[in-house]
């Protein structure tokens, strides 16, 4: 792993089942992120492979994703995480990966999605340019964070 994490995997693996049961159905009551993540799909469909990073133990977003014909593969730091998701979404690839060392190139990637992972990344000091984005070629990036509701 890219940097030693104030042992997320573990707590995320010990969580794995109750965490999955809880979000399985999430989407239900989110149309704003289902309304951005069909947008997304529209976009993405057919354009190549999204990954999912912090999918977390439901796997509902790689689902969803795959269910609006992106190539979507969901990653995420806790092995017990990847283990639940392969259960729950049959049919589907999972990987453990760490978000910060994605075992892609970034610009073989379609795009990432990122919902409510990055809260867990380390604060480095701030060093993007306001008006100039960091290079992503060909790929497109979507987060959500904040109070899940």
């Amino acid at each position: 792993m890219s940097s030693p994490w104030p042992d997320i995997a573990h707590t995320y693996d010990v969580a794995a089942e109750h965490y999955a049961a809880t979000f399985a159905a999430e989407l239900d009551g989110k149309p704003f992120d289902r309304d951005l993540l069909d947008r997304y799909a529209a976009e993405l469909a057919g354009r190549g492979e999204v990954w999912d990073v912090g999918c977390g133990a439901a796997g509902h977003l790689t689902r969803y994703l795959a269910d609006r014909g992106v190539a979507a593969c969901g990653a995420d730091l806790s092995p017990g995480s990847v283990e639940v998701a392969r259960r729950c979404q049959p049919g589907l690839t999972f990987r453990v990966a760490d978000m910060c060392d994605l075992p892609a190139d970034a610009a073989s990637l379609a795009g990432i999605v990122a919902f409510y992972s990055i809260i867990h990344l380390p604060r480095p000091p701030c060093t993007a340019v306001p008006g100039r984005p960091a290079p992503m070629p060909r790929s497109a990036f979507r987060s959500r964070f904040g109070r899940p509701s």
